[in-house]
């Protein structure tokens, strides 16, 4: 089951928080001492996760969520080119809720077999859960085993690769927990570069953490720049704003969108007092400033589906004070775009997590 077939709705909550940050500064409920402790635990977590198929170990590759017909499933893409496929809505409730399960219905498709059938479901410490079965032979192909031990926090870690290049931070893929990490400890050592160059970003899949990230880039005085062949997209819009300097490059694409959701509701649909708004709205409001941060947020949220991608244009970066400098040559036109398949990652969680 190739990834080009998820469902790219990479939904990221508008993330960061800048301004004067001080060690009291709380980003969705994590107090900013203790995020560096908080992303080192789950990174553990995602260290011990185990996905084993007749006994061989499989890395978990992509994962998201995938429309079959009229079902929704999660897809996780494993090592050997095998996918497995649960439910999204009994996916959701025992990995990410936690709510005793005895049994899953599971698909392992293997060599363009499906084989599908019924697994065992055990919360087990520390917030992992752990799977196990047979799974029928089918169309002449032998039975499979599954046995998994799952942490939500595997899918809160991103695939962000970080490098130091021309005494600049480089920033590219998936933020997440790792993300923040990376950034952590490559600012400790070397603390003489004062610049992240933000390469093809397709969102975050940890809102929380992703706001901790920024809050770093803001405490050490970075500048943040797109190049021209830069892509970056809803939560990577997020962490360039933390920039203390902001450039954006004739030629880079900065894509912005709405999230989902609360109450069965999109975000443009809530009222703007709901109080889901609120980190978005401070964090903003502490970056781009009052008015700019309020008016930037829900323009975001009406600018495209949680589904969907909007380019934002050179007059929209300049009215919010997204970009502090221009290039004068116009960037490419602004509009309503599919977001892209890339995004599977971002997804997953976006669309997996109920939103706190």
């Amino acid at each position: 089951m190739p990834v080009s077939k998820l469902l790219a709705a990479g939904v990221c909550i508008a993330s960061l928080f800048a301004g004067t940050a001080s060690a009291a500064t709380f980003i969705g409920g994590i107090a900013a001492e203790d995020a560096l402790q908080i992303v080192e635990r789950d990174m553990g977590f995602a260290a011990q996760t185990s996905i084993k198929i007749n006994d061989l170990d499989q890395q978990l590759g992509e994962f998201g969520p995938i429309k079959l017909g009229d079902q929704d499933f999660v897809l996780l893409q494993l090592s050997d080119d095998s996918t497995l496929l649960f439910n999204q809505a009994d996916f959701q409730a025992v990995v990410f809720d936690r709510k005793p399960q005895q049994s899953l219905n599971a698909i392992l498709v293997k060599n363009e077999v499906a084989h599908a059938g019924t697994v065992t479901v055990a919360l087990k410490a520390d917030g992992f859960v752990s799977f196990e079965g047979v799974l029928p032979a089918t169309e002449g192909k032998p039975q499979q085993s599954l046995k998994a031990k799952l942490h939500k926090a595997v899918f809160d870690r991103g695939n962000s690769e970080l490098r130091v290049q021309d005494k600049k931070f480089v920033l590219d893929g998936t933020l997440g927990t790792m993300t923040y990490k990376q950034l952590h400890d490559a600012i400790k050592a070397n603390p003489e570069i004062r610049e992240l160059v933000l390469g093809n970003i397709s969102g975050s899949v940890n809102d929380e953490i992703n706001m901790h990230t920024g809050l770093l880039v803001r405490q050490a005085g970075l500048t943040t720049r797109v190049l021209p062949d830069s892509d970056i997209n809803s939560g990577g819009v997020d962490l360039f704003t933390a920039g203390v300097n902001r450039i954006v490059h004739t030629g880079a694409k900065v894509g912005v969108h709405s999230w989902c959701c609360v109450e069965d509701k999109t975000a443009a649909e809530l009222p703007q007092d709901h109080p889901a708004h609120a980190d978005q709205l401070r964090y903003f409001t502490e970056t781009l400033g009052d008015p700019l941060g309020r008016q930037f947020y829900f323009y975001t949220l009406n600018a495209a589906p949680f589904d969907g991608i909007h380019l934002m244009s050179e007059s929209d970066l300049k009215r919010f004070n997204v970009a502090t400098e221009i290039d004068p040559v116009p960037l490419p036109s602004a509009g309503l775009m599919l977001l892209p398949a890339v995004g599977a990652l971002a997804a997953a969680r976006r669309l997996l997590k109920k939103p706190n």
